[in-house]
């Protein structure tokens, strides 16, 4: 059996911004425990490089985008791994609106499950696995744009889980960091309204929204 800290999704990217709104971003993610599963991933890792490219065309949470290059490492120790890296052309990842530049920096792993409203939960609530993700995600903002909105840290805290995202800006490079921690266990019927909550704010903070504005 994994742990929470085994389960792990550690996702490291350098996303370079243009005034147009279109970026490109170099991104490398290392799956581990039974995350190396995400997606069926562990099925595509000694496939031929087009399979690959699908499962990597079905299974990158944005918009829009083009593939420009990847590459898949397989590690089958104790604890299973991969690491999948790829270039990515992303077009029109911010919005443009006359001198403003929205941008919600939660590149690629922003939640939007909220569990079904019930009048009354019968049943215990069961998480039959633990895990972790982290994303540090690093922009490279272009000459002539400052934030108009900089969101303050984010820390969310439940029986169910810990959340935290941070925004550090120091020369006109914006490092956003996000670190979910989901815990595996049985949870009483009653805590139902609470894993509601949690997944509202969770997804909440994940479509926090950046606004920069032109100095032209």
């Amino acid at each position: 059996r994994y742990s929470a800290e085994q389960n792990t999704q550690i996702r490291k990217a350098e996303v370079v911004l243009q005034l147009s709104g279109d970026a490109t971003a170099k991104v490398n993610t290392a799956y581990a425990g039974l995350q190396y599963e995400n997606g069926d991933l562990n099925f595509y890792l000694n496939k031929p490089s087009d399979d690959q490219r699908k499962w990597l065309q079905q299974n990158t949470s944005i918009p829009s985008f083009d593939i420009t290059t990847f590459n898949m490492v397989n590690n089958k120790d104790k604890i299973p791994s991969a690491v999948v890296n790829v270039d990515l052309i992303l077009k029109r990842f911010a919005t443009v609106s006359g001198k403003r530049l929205f941008m919600t920096p939660n590149l690629m792993n922003r939640s939007t499950y909220i569990p079904e409203k019930l009048e009354s939960r019968k049943t215990n609530i069961v998480k039959k696995v633990g895990y972790t993700d982290l994303d540090i995600i690093e922009y490279i903002l272009p000459e002539g744009i400052y934030p108009e909105f900089l969101p303050n840290a984010i820390k969310l805290n439940s029986r169910f889980g810990a959340y935290e995202a941070t925004y550090v800006l120091t020369n006109g490079h914006l490092v956003y960091t996000r670190k979910l921690i989901m815990n595996k266990g049985e949870f009483p019927a009653e805590s139902y309204n609470e894993l509601i909550e949690f997944y509202k704010n969770l997804s909440k903070a994940d479509n926090t929204k950046i606004v920069f504005l032109s100095k032209t």
